[in-house]
């Protein structure tokens, strides 16, 4: 019960409680300092035609931004150094192979898969998919399922269980999935003589 414990709540009102606000709110003239220190960002953004919104919920806040080619894009480039996708990729274009086709932007695909070649690519493909920000470190079956949708490489199952037995969090979190055991049965009950012999 609580009346067992002796308890003492404070309460302290936002203007005196000055070191969690300090903490939760950043102030606006660093804002400023960010904005004006990556004037060539600005510039760069208004040519591509994109802009800043002051919105309701963040007044005057700007993130950074970097601006790196996609993983699709880095696919599509590191085939070409791939031998094994290169030699699909003139079998295609004489005609001699019809389950690859080549993109309208240049990439092979195996139907309608992007074929990704082994090394740095397909282990970020598999980091992207199993252990970013937005990713939920999701099995191997489960992640297996996600990405043949879209992606195709030799070996990729294998690829994909050998991946996440790696991953450390997985293996701390993620529980075996084993049959249970039956039903618990009650001992029998020793029977009693009477007398005990010391």
């Amino acid at each position: 019960m609580m009346a067992d414990y002796d308890i003492d709540l404070q309460y302290h009102p936002g203007k005196i409680n000055v070191v969690l606000d300090a903490l939760s709110r950043k102030s606006e003239a660093s804002m400023v300092i960010q904005i004006t220190q990556q004037k060539e960002l600005f510039e760069e953004t208004r040519g591509m035609e994109l802009m800043v919104i002051r919105g309701a919920i963040a007044l005057g806040q700007l993130m950074s931004m970097q601006i790196q080619p996609t993983l699709f894009e880095k696919i599509s480039e590191a085939q070409s150094g791939d031998l094994k996708l290169q030699e699909f990729r003139e079998l295609v274009e004489a005609g001699l192979r019809s389950d690859m086709q080549i993109h309208a932007d240049g990439t092979l695909c195996f139907g309608n898969k992007i074929c990704v070649p082994k090394g740095e690519v397909s282990q970020e493909v598999l980091a992207e998919t199993h252990s970013s920000a937005y990713s939920i470190h999701s099995g191997g079956a489960k992640m297996y399922q996600d990405l043949k949708q879209r992606f195709w490489w030799h070996g990729m199952k294998r690829k994909i269980a050998q991946h996440v037995t790696k991953c450390f969090i997985c293996q701390q979190v993620k529980t075996e999935h084993q049959r249970t055991s039956r039903l618990l049965q009650p001992l029998p009950i020793p029977e009693w003589s009477g007398s005990t012999s010391l």
